[in-house]
């Protein structure tokens, strides 16, 4: 895969660990779901407290992603190529819980939320590693957040 494509469906396990838990079939309709979007450093993918309408998927890249510690941003993670965020949000039609801004040019593949939704029907794995990914990310930041308090 080349840098700035979108990556074909008998590839996308390269890309993103995730995509592993897809058949091609599964990850051509994701793709078909799929926006591919290319930021600059300094742009925000998404705010915290905005309804959650994507999961993203960096291809590569670098982002930091930040939560509102009493009115001061406080960095919680920063991602790379082949990471994904927005997981929680875009599975309940939720709020995001945190803010993602890119530090790296990046490429992102921006799953809508009802192409999600219908993949984790067919592979219920998807769900579960999905669900747990978000849990795990959500104690590690209020963790992170009570140390520095």
């Amino acid at each position: 895969m080349k840098r700035y494509e979108t990556p074909k469906p008998e590839s996308m396990s390269k890309a993103a660990r995730l995509f592993g838990l897809l058949d091609v079939n599964g990850r051509s309709r994701l793709l078909a779901g799929s926006v591919r979007r290319t930021l600059q450093p300094g742009e925000t993918v998404c705010r915290e407290g905005e309804v959650g309408t994507e999961l993203f998927v960096l291809l590569s890249g670098t982002v930091s992603v930040s939560v509102d510690d009493f009115g001061t941003p406080r960095r919680v993670a920063r991602l790379h190529a082949g990471q994904f965020f927005g997981e929680m949000a875009a599975l309940t039609n939720g709020l995001r819980t945190a803010t993602v801004t890119v530090e790296k040019q990046s490429d992102l593949l921006c799953i809508r939320r009802e192409c999600l939704l219908e993949l984790l029907g067919d592979f219920p794995k998807l769900r579960t590693v999905l669900g747990h990914v978000g849990v795990v990310r959500t104690e590690k930041t209020f963790a992170r957040l009570s140390l520095a308090a």
